[in-house]
């Protein structure tokens, strides 16, 4: 999850202002929230709300002003593709938290035996698809 989490998040850089990409990426509190109630079936008050409302708001006026500036010389369409990539590496990302947080504190697990089997995973998965590359290469 990690992995298409970067990825996405570095197509985005490439199609929108470094600005708008480090703003944006504070999404993830709100997708954080929204899995947080539906995976960790957590209550949120009314403060956690209003940070989530004013970040939201906050977010829309980037992406607007990233649309209507199109920096670079970029065309709008460009723009919203590299915002929504944004958007779907932080939800990702935020589900990840939040799915490493229920493993964390409902299956019992130790949080470095959680980031061992992280890196363990995460070794096989990338030499998998080193050794798919190699046999494209040949």
């Amino acid at each position: 999850m990690h992995l298409i989490s970067n990825s996405l998040g570095s197509i985005g850089l490439v199609l929108v202002s470094a600005f708008i990409w480090q703003m944006l990426r504070g999404c993830i509190i709100i997708f954080t929230g929204i899995c947080a109630i539906i995976f960790l079936k957590k209550k949120l008050f009314c403060v956690h709300w209003t940070g989530i409302l004013v970040t939201m708001f906050g977010l829309c006026l980037v992406g607007l002003s990233g649309i209507l500036e199109e920096p670079n010389n970029r065309a709008a369409h460009e723009i919203m593709i590299g915002i929504l990539c944004i958007l779907a590496s932080q939800a990702i990302q935020a589900l990840q938290i939040t799915l490493e947080e229920k493993i964390l504190k409902h299956r019992g697990y130790h949080p470095l035996h959680v980031v061992s089997m992280k890196g363990v995973y995460g070794m096989m998965f990338m030499c998998t698809i080193s050794e798919q590359f190699s046999e494209i290469g040949k």
